[in-house]
């Protein structure tokens, strides 16, 4: 199976947003429509280009399976954040993620950048995905507790966020 990435690009919106939809027990309708949002931003004016890319796609024959968003802290000098990284149901585990991750970091080191922040919330669905950018040397910096408000699945109680950093 071949493998590739590519900067995101209008023909990749339905199946980028798809992911999210794709997932119901984990995203809720509030953030595929902050996802659609984040992605239509991107790409209206000036369209993206390869060498400034803030979203990227993984392919697997021609078929996307999995995208990352990143964007410089507006208020830092070399901070990024990470705000998107979704990886289609069917695909999970299968190292995308990690060709992700590797990519957008080569970037953001071109872009001059030298910190990566990410957040998540605490909740137990979201085990895997701490351990994910742990391999990865992020670090667990902060807790902002009771961040996110009840329910985000079935939850009856808020949820934490949990702030990770990485030195570049």
């Amino acid at each position: 199976m071949s493998k590739k990435i590519d900067f995101f690009k209008d023909k990749y919106l339905a199946e980028a947003e798809k992911f999210l939809r794709g997932n119901p027990d984990v995203f809720t309708k509030k953030e595929c429509t902050l996802y659609r949002k984040d992605l239509l931003d991107y790409l209206s004016d000036p369209p993206p280009k390869e060498d400034n890319a803030r979203i990227l796609v993984v392919l697997a024959n021609k078929e996307v399976c999995g995208l990352i968003m990143f964007e410089k802290e507006e208020e830092s000098r070399d901070y990024y954040r990470i705000l998107w990284l979704v990886i289609k149901k069917s695909e999970q585990r299968k190292g995308y993620g990690t060709l992700l991750i590797k990519e957008m970091v080569k970037k953001i080191k071109r872009f001059g950048g030298k910190h990566i922040i990410v957040e998540t919330s605490d909740e137990p669905r979201n085990k895997k995905v701490k351990k994910f950018y742990q391999k990865f040397g992020f670090k667990k910096i902060g807790v902002l507790p009771d961040y996110y408000p009840p329910p985000i699945l079935k939850h009856k109680h808020p949820e934490d966020s949990i702030i990770y950093f990485k030195d570049l």
